[in-house]
């Protein structure tokens, strides 16, 4: 299974989410996202910044608007928001 590292979540805008609890996503490492274009996204947890187990927890997010990917990065943008995921390198 690949994993996730939420990079960035940002407006719109391109300004940074600082809002409710986006801040406490950053730095999160999750499975890779599971993103469909006019849904929502879910994103299942694994460990939290601290590294500390969050197997369990996910979150949803509003529709899919647009996905960008490459061989290390995620980049979805919904309705509402756009996450930047990085893929997490196995030592």
């Amino acid at each position: 299974m690949e994993k996730y590292r939420i990079i960035g979540i940002r407006h719109k805008d391109g300004t940074p989410r600082t809002d409710g609890r986006y801040p406490e996503r950053i730095g999160r490492i999750c499975e890779e996202p599971e993103a469909r274009f006019g849904l929502p996204m879910t994103i299942n947890y694994i460990a939290k910044t601290d590294c500390t187990d969050y197997r369990g927890y996910s979150l949803r997010t509003s529709c899919v608007m647009d996905i960008g990917k490459n061989e290390h990065r995620i980049q979805i943008e919904t309705m509402n928001s756009i996450y930047e995921f990085e893929r997490v390198k196995e030592s």
